[in-house]
């Protein structure tokens, strides 16, 4: 079953070998760059859920690393997101005019990575 065809019929697809294990390799080394620039930076980057929800499931001092739009400064990063294979795959499901809107980067630290629960931030978004 082709990519297209596995997210029509299961409303999300799955698909092995897009970045090589190298590119992967490299990928990881750059975003814990990112995240240590992060750290260091002295910014705001904790996007703690905070709710009265998670109050009973997690310390207060857990914390979820967070910043937007990394392909600004990383060119690695900005390689990634224009990577031949997976403009392809996107291509596959909305067509060649494709646009990135914006990227995330989240990290839960271990043993203290905050809950985010599963949530929309907009129900509509032109």
């Amino acid at each position: 079953m082709s990519f297209s065809s596995q997210f029509n019929t299961k409303g999300f697809a799955l698909q092995k070998s897009v970045f090589s294990k190298d590119e992967i390799a490299t990928y990881e080394t750059e975003f814990d760059r990112i995240v240590s620039q992060l750290q260091f930076s002295g910014e705001h980057i904790n996007a703690r859920w905070g709710s009265e929800l998670i109050q009973h499931i997690e310390n207060s001092d857990s914390e979820v690393i967070h910043t937007h739009n990394v392909q600004s400064y990383s060119s690695i990063m900005s390689e990634m997101v224009q990577h031949e294979k997976l403009l392809n795959l996107s291509e596959s499901l909305i067509g060649p005019d494709i646009i990135l809107h914006h990227t995330k980067l989240f990290l839960k630290p271990k043993k203290k990575g905050s809950a985010f629960p599963l949530h929309q931030d907009w129900s509509y978004f032109p």
